[in-house]
């Protein structure tokens, strides 16, 4: 049987701004998951740049930085974040979550199509997991829109269009 890993490739994506002390404690809850392939950390011009140093020693966490941006702008820094993201499934995980586990390569594989659409307690409404490809179809986060929680609004009717997105934990 050829080993989970190789068939389903996870990029966990975050980013954030000025959210130093939220993405250190969920980088470090990411950082103990078997899983993923990569962990893609965004930092969209924070006042204090994040450093490789400020977080977990785990090999697998790819730090981007993006200068020059004056204002927050969630969408714009997700859609960049999902194009530079290396797996085949990516995990949209906000900085200020707090992520309990995901499925192993092993469910993933089993699972078919996936978007996943997270719910629940404060921490589990930023969570997204899906097929690159329907990101991409579904034409990513509406870059005009400002303000938090707006990122998933038109991004997940869009993906649920394509006939696939569901909840699954």
């Amino acid at each position: 049987m050829p080993d989970p890993l190789s068939i389903v490739k996870v990029s966990i994506v975050t980013v954030c701004m000025n959210r130093r002390a939220h993405l250190l404690v969920s980088a470090d809850h990411v950082s103990r998951w078997p899983h993923p392939r990569e962990h893609l950390i965004l930092d969209w011009s924070s006042d204090q740049p994040l450093t490789r140093a400020d977080l977990p020693a785990d090999s697998r966490i790819r730090l981007v930085r993006v200068d020059g941006e004056r204002q927050w702008h969630l969408c714009r820094a997700y859609n960049l974040a999902l194009r530079l993201a290396r797996g085949d499934r990516l995990f949209k995980l906000d900085a200020d979550c707090w992520p309990e586990a995901m499925p192993s390569p092993e469910q993933l594989a089993a699972a078919g199509p996936v978007a996943v659409f997270c719910r629940g307690p404060a921490g589990r409404a930023g969570q997204r997991l899906l097929e690159r490809r329907f990101g991409d179809q579904g034409g990513g986060f509406n870059a005009v829109r400002l303000g938090e929680g707006v990122d998933d609004q038109g991004f997940r009717h869009r993906v649920e269009a394509q006939g696939v997105g569901r909840h699954l934990w």
